[in-house]
């Protein structure tokens, strides 16, 4: 079982790497890169946002990958009502967190277009 999930975790991880990439612009005279893009761009604000929008990105891979194991889980279940209720819930779960997901999102960009800093 242990073997099992550090092997997902790992899977995850290679996964969504490259989505926690947050090297966006680079200045062509010095080489150096900032992670918030340009040099106009480095804000609290843009900061943040970026994070946020990295964050989304790995949580919409969890969301599919969720789907996916949870699908899986229900092919191979043969009829057996236990793991059909558990790939159900799995599902239902998933969902669920997508939808608190989005809606996190729009009061998060809700709040952010109110108010400056």
């Amino acid at each position: 079982m242990f073997a099992k999930i550090i092997f997902i975790i790992t899977i995850s991880l290679l996964v969504t790497a490259p989505v926690l990439v947050l090297a966006a612009g680079c200045n062509s005279l010095t080489g150096v890169c900032n992670p918030a893009g340009s040099e106009q761009n480095w804000t609290i604000e843009n900061l943040t946002a970026n994070v946020i929008k990295k964050v989304m990105g790995v949580l919409a891979i969890v969301f599919i990958l969720l789907i996916l194991w949870a699908g899986a889980t229900r092919l191979f279940a043969q009829g057996n009502a236990d793991q059909i209720k558990k790939s159900y819930d799995t599902i239902l779960w998933a969902v669920l967190g997508l939808v608190i997901i989005f809606s996190s999102y729009i009061i998060l960009n809700f709040v952010f277009s109110k108010l400056s800093f």
